[in-house]
């Protein structure tokens, strides 16, 4: 990732979308519309994207999967086919679906193409960094864009506070 040689980056943040199976028509010309007025250099999804509690996913293993990575698919779909670059990070509805955020970032979300960021070794699945690169066409990192998973609710209400191994991190 690179800023333009005019200094400028454009990032697009998507979240809280909590979708199901049967993803919203509106949800979709909405991120549509959006995509296509913006024109952004990166799309960051920052959680929630679908809804994990609830009866909305069934089965276990391989349908569960096949049944996330649909909906994903159609909520990445304005990005994907655009070929614009996307990160993804996790908030607390995502795992509550029964696939930990880790598989879900390895085995759904890598699986389209564009989708940058690597998993950080030994913290949750959405958390690492994206550096961009200086406009002057060297190697020179000049900004880093941190994205850390948020965790999910605590036991007992609210949230969980980010784990200590992502702040050491």
């Amino acid at each position: 990732m690179r800023f333009h040689k005019d200094g400028t980056f454009k990032i697009m943040q998507i979240t809280d979308m909590q979708e199901i199976p049967a993803v919203s028509p509106d949800t979709l010309a909405l991120l549509e519309a959006a995509v296509e007025a913006e024109k952004p250099d990166l799309v960051v999804y920052t959680g929630d994207q679908i809804k994990g509690y609830g009866v909305t996913y069934k089965g276990k293993g391989a349908a569960l999967e096949n049944a996330v990575k649909e909906t994903i698919a159609k909520l990445l779909e304005p990005v994907t086919k655009r070929n614009i670059p996307f990160a993804v990070t996790f908030g607390n509805h995502d795992r509550q679906v029964g696939i930990s955020n880790a598989d879900q970032f390895a085995h759904i979300y890598k699986s389209f193409p564009n989708c940058i960021g690597t998993l950080t070794q030994g913290v949750e699945g959405g958390t690492y960094n994206i550096p961009l690169k200086a406009s002057d066409g060297s190697d020179r990192d000049v900004f880093n864009l941190y994205l850390m998973d948020s965790g999910t609710d605590k036991k007992g209400g609210g949230y969980e506070a980010f784990d200590p191994k992502i702040l050491d991190w």
